[in-house]
């Protein structure tokens, strides 16, 4: 049996404030297509779960709590729950980004 294969351009917009994509969703883990297009940032938010980040273009900065770090493409991050976190492109190309919500 084959599952369903998404393309980004039939997936399920998640936000109206970025170009996030909702790729694969059940009810242990959610991958989202993330894209931040020069200057765009994020809130700092919090979330009650784990969540992996991999970086498919570009780089960004990642706040975390009170502390900023550069990462790029290539690169996977991993945010245990309950830490406030924000991205910002702070250049001048796309930030292409799958985030992995660890659910359960």
């Amino acid at each position: 049996m084959v599952n369903p294969v998404i393309h980004i351009d039939s997936a399920i917009r998640t936000s109206t404030l970025f170009d996030a994509r909702q790729m694969f969703s059940s009810e242990r883990c959610e991958v989202i297509h993330l894209l931040l297009l020069p200057g765009e940032k994020m809130e700092l938010h919090v979330q009650p779960f784990d969540v992996v980040f991999f970086i498919l273009e570009g780089s960004g900065t990642l706040h975390l709590e009170s502390e900023a770090s550069v990462f790029s493409e290539n690169t996977c991050i991993s945010i245990k729950a309950g830490v406030m976190r924000a991205w910002k492109n702070h250049t001048s190309s796309p930030l292409r980004l799958l985030v992995i919500k660890l659910l359960s």
